[in-house]
C-alpha cells in the first residue's frame, strides 16, 4: 500500500525540534505511522516523505514514524560524534549534514513534528581524534544494535538505546526488527511498570518463523484428532496440554492447513525472570504466540491468559483458546533464556531418547 497514514499511539525520535501541539498537561498525543512501498529514486522517495509529513502535521500529528528502508539504497553521510552533539539540528547545519538529513529535519521544522526515519549511515574513522573508533576505517549502519545476516554492516560499536523525550512530555524507545530478538535493546526498553497496553499480555508482538531448524532438538509429541491430556518435559519446563483435535475431511496434508479444536489449553510451569541490574531488565522472557490464516494474531477475546508467580522462582502460565471456531497455524508459549545466546546449539533428540523423555 502506499501513501498512507495510520493514527496511533506511536515511537518517537528528534529530527528538528518541536513546536508541539500536544502539551506535558495532555493524557494523550497524536502519531502518524506512514505504510510505505519504497521507490528506486530516492528523490521521489524523499519528496514522498516532505509530502506525508506535511499531510500528517495539518491532521495534527505531534510525531511522524516512516517504515524501515524506504528511503531507498542510499548511503548517508554522517558527521563524527562530537559534531553531531554541537550541532544536532542538519536544518540550522546544512553544511555539515547530507542533503537527505536537511530535507527531513527542515520538513520537521518547519511542521512542527516529530520525524522517525531509518537510513544507512556511514561515518568515516579513517581519520578522527577523541572518538570511540575500535578500527580506522569506514563504518556502515543500519541498525540499533543487532544485524541479521548483514556482513558488509557493522553492529552498532556501543549498546546505546534509542531513548529520546519530547516538549510534551512522553519519552519513547526505538529499535528495528531484528532487535526484537535480543535482551539488548527490545526487551530492555519495553521493561518498566507503565500500566497501559506495552505490559498488557495480550497485545505483545509475536515472533513466527517460516521453520525452525531446532525442533529435532527439542521434546515434541504428533497430536491426532480427538481428546488427548499429556505431559511434556525439558530441562526444567514442564507443559501439560489439553486437546481435543477436530477431526477434518483431509486425511493428507495440504499447503496451508489449519487446526481447529474443540478445546486447547496449556499449562506451562516455567522458572521466574529475574532482573539484571546493569540492564534493569529481565533475563527471560514468555510470550503467548498465535498465527491465524491471516498471518495475524488472535484477537485478545479469543483466549485467555493468566499467570501465577509461586514463591518468586517458578511462574505457573494458563493458556486457552477460547474461540472455537478459529483456524490456527500456531498456538503456544514462546520462551527466550539471554544466558543461553552464543552457546553450542542443543544435538538432536535420536528416537530411543524421545521415546524415553515423553510421556504418555
Amino acid at each position: 500500500m502506499y501513501n498512507t497514514i495510520i493514527y496511533l499511539v506511536g515511537f518517537l525520535c528528534l529530527v528538528g525540534h518541536s513546536d508541539q501541539r500536544s502539551t506535558p498537561t495532555d493524557d494523550s498525543y497524536v502519531a502518524a505511522v506512514i505504510e510505505y512501498q519504497v521507490l528506486s529514486d530516492i528523490n521521489t522517495n524523499l519528496n514522498n516523505y516532505i509530502r506525508l509529513i506535511k499531510e500528517a502535521a495539518d491532521q495534527d500529528a505531534d510525531i511522524v514514524v516512516f517504515p524501515e528502508m524506504t528511503l531507498g539504497s542510499r548511503r548517508v553521510p554522517v558527521p563524527i560524534h562530537d559534531v553531531l552533539k554541537d550541532h544536532p539540528i542538519p536544518a540550522e547545519n546544512p553544511g555539515i549534514y547530507d542533503e537527505v538529513l536537511v530535507k527531513i529535519s527542515t520538513a520537521a521544522k518547519e511542521n512542527a513534528v516529530y520525524v522517525v526515519i531509518n537510513l544507512q549511515e556511514v561515518m568515516d574513522c579513517e581519520n578522527v581524534t577523541g572518538e570511540y573508533c575500535p578500527e580506522k576505517k569506514e563504518y556502515l549502519f543500519n541498525t540499533n544494535i543487532n544485524l541479521f545476516g548483514e556482513f558488509t554492516r557493522t553492529p552498532a560499536l556501543t549498546p546505546d538505546l534509542g531513548v529520546f523525550t519530547t516538549d510534551f512530555g512522553v519519552t519513547f524507545g526505538h529499535f528495528i526488527c531484528f532487535d526484537l530478538m535480543f535482551q539488548v535493546p527490545a526487551v530492555q526498553i519495553v521493561t518498566g511498570t507503565y500500566p497501559g497496553p506495552i505490559d498488557d499480555d495480550v497485545n505483545h508482538d509475536n515472533l513466527v518463523l517460516k521453520a525452525d531448524p531446532s525442533l529435532p532438538s527439542h521434546t515434541s509429541r504428533l497430536l491426532v484428532p480427538g481428546y488427548q491430556d499429556f505431559i511434556l518435559s525439558e530441562d526444567g519446563v514442564v507443559c501439560r496440554f489439553k486437546v481435543n483435535l477436530k477431526q477434518t475431511e483431509n486425511t493428507q496434508y495440504q499447503p496451508k492447513s489449519v487446526a481447529t479444536f474443540d478445546e486447547l489449553s496449556i499449562y506451562a510451569t516455567l522458572q521466574t525472570p529475574q532482573t539484571v541490574e546493569s540492564l534493569q531488565a529481565h533475563d527471560i522472557v514468555y510470550y503467548p504466540v498465535s498465527l491465524k490464516p491471516s498471518i495475524l494474531p488472535l484477537n485478545s477475546n479469543d483466549f485467555a491468559l493468566e499467570i501465577q508467580t509461586m514463591l518468586g522462582t517458578v511462574d505457573l502460565y494458563n493458556y486457552t483458546l477460547l474461540n472455537n471456531n478459529v483456524g490456527l497455524y500456531s498456538f503456544g508459549i514462546y520462551g527466550r533464556v539471554f544466558a543461553d545466546d552464543g552457546k553450542e546449539p542443543t544435538p538432536p533428540i535420536i528416537e530411543e531418547e524421545r521415546e524415553e523423555t515423553t510421556p504418555a
